[in-house]
């Protein structure tokens, strides 16, 4: 799961320094953004042998809402870190929902070939 979270976040940053120009500022309040969105994408993606379509349980999607709105009312308020446009969240959300689907696609061929399912 970490290596996941690694393959999300490195890009994410790169974009925001090399893409975006960002401050270090803003670079730090996209990081907090990449690892929080970047483990929900992969709890979602790596929770089970099944499909990311699997069904996950209230509680966890209840809890995944949360963390998502406190995330991105702590990014767009500016509250303990840089403020950050919306869009940029959005953004970052975006990502982080196709880095899940790419993982989840992924994970199939991976556990294969480990001899895992």
């Amino acid at each position: 799961m970490g290596v996941c979270e690694l393959a999300f976040c490195t890009p994410v940053l790169m974009v925001g320094k090399f893409r975006l120009g960002l401050g270090i500022g803003d670079l730090q309040t996209m990081s907090f953004l990449a690892v929080v969105f970047g483990n929900e994408a992969s709890l979602y993606a790596l929770r089970s042998r099944q499909s990311l379509w699997s069904t996950p349980s209230g509680w966890l999607v209840l809890s995944s809402v949360a963390d998502v709105v406190i995330a991105s009312t702590l990014a767009t308020r500016g509250i303990v870190m840089t403020a950050s446009p919306v869009i940029l969240v959005a953004g970052t959300l975006i990502a982080a929902v196709a880095f899940a689907f790419v993982a989840d696609i992924a994970k199939f061929p991976i556990l294969s070939r480990l001899k895992i399912t």
